[in-house]
């Protein structure tokens, strides 16, 4: 019988630039951290963090799915700048290893400008949408599937305004 060895980081997740107004995720590799026991990332359990060990909030603009382990979100112009966050990964022992990074959220990069606009008048609350990340993220999904694109980080939603929902966005994939 040998004790358990926690794990170890053996890629730091470093750094994540993300972009305001448009959503972004990174599947975390299966080699970030390695355990003598459970083997590869995937095998370990993962938590996403902030400073002092404390959690996500379940509204915040970045996500963590800790079975397919990838992080996601969308920040918006309030984000901008740098965030510290910190990636757990416990083993079956419950041992852990940690890795800090930072998620650089950009201004556009041509401010508002933008070669077209769109605006879409949608039935529904307001601040259902404008306040849930998680509806935000399913709006820009089926946004980008409406101009028959796949990728989600085509579309970068410049506001979520009230009357219905109002919804004014610009597809990233035309040129300027």
């Amino acid at each position: 019988w040998e004790p358990n060895e926690p794990p170890k980081l053996t890629n730091h997740i470093d750094r994540v630039d993300a972009w305001e107004g448009t959503y972004f995720e990174v599947k975390i590799p299966s080699d970030t951290f390695y355990d003598k026991e459970d083997t590869t990332t995937d095998k370990l359990q993962l938590t996403l963090k902030l400073k002092e060990q404390q959690m996500i909030e379940e509204n915040s603009w970045v996500q963590f799915n800790s079975t397919s382990q990838l992080m996601y979100g969308m920040p918006d112009r309030s984000h901008v700048g740098k965030h510290e966050y910190f990636m757990y990964a416990t083993d079956k022992g419950e041992l852990f290893a940690v890795d800090a990074f930072e998620i650089h959220v950009h201004k556009r990069p041509h401010g508002d400008k933008s070669p077209v606009k769109f605006k879409a008048r949608l039935e529904g609350d307001h601040s259902a949408v404008a306040n849930d990340i998680h509806k935000k993220i399913m709006l820009v999904k089926k946004l980008a599937l409406a101009f028959g694109d796949r990728n989600s980080s085509t579309i970068t939603v410049q506001d979520i305004a009230k009357g219905s929902i109002v919804v004014e966005c610009s597809n990233n994939t035309l040129p300027l």
